[in-house]
């Protein structure tokens, strides 16, 4: 486990940082950035892609950010219970279990929905949304930063 605190940095210098971590200690263990992920390696020979939240729910679901009522059916259809539950708890039942999975191998996904981030900072320009981010690399959470 590794805690890092940057002072003047926002979550896209800690972006930078972390993604220099991975590279630095794969370096470290030969120099090859590759990390096996169970029987399969996975090669970082480039930047890790950055996904926002809204468009792999958009991407892997067809919803468009703003749908509240597609998102309720939608998680309705696929079996989950939706009574009363925000509007955002929901859209983040729905998208994570299938954004994980589904960003290409490894990505940073970000900007999620201020209302299930309560005590991260929003973005200047939309407040709705929380600049926090998670990296995924292969279906499995990586990194989590929340910057306040």
């Amino acid at each position: 486990m590794l805690e890092a605190y940057q002072a003047f940095g926002d979550y896209h210098t800690m972006m930078d940082l972390t993604e220099r971590v991975i590279l630095n200690a794969l370096d470290a263990l030969g120099g090859q950035h590759q990390l096996p992920v169970g029987r399969r390696a996975d090669r970082f020979h480039s930047a890790l892609r950055r996904r926002t939240y809204h468009e792999l729910l958009q991407e892997h679901t067809g919803i468009a950010p703003g749908g509240r009522r597609a998102v309720r059916a939608y998680a309705e259809q696929i079996g989950l219970e939706t009574a009363g539950k925000h509007p955002d708890l929901i859209k983040s039942e729905v998208s994570k279990p299938r954004s994980k999975t589904r960003c290409g191998g490894r990505c940073f996904v970000v900007d999620y929905p201020a209302s299930i981030c309560p005590l991260t900072k929003r973005k200047r320009d939309n407040p709705e949304v929380a600049e926090r981010f998670e990296l995924f690399i292969q279906g499995m959470e990586i990194a989590n930063a929340i910057p306040s």
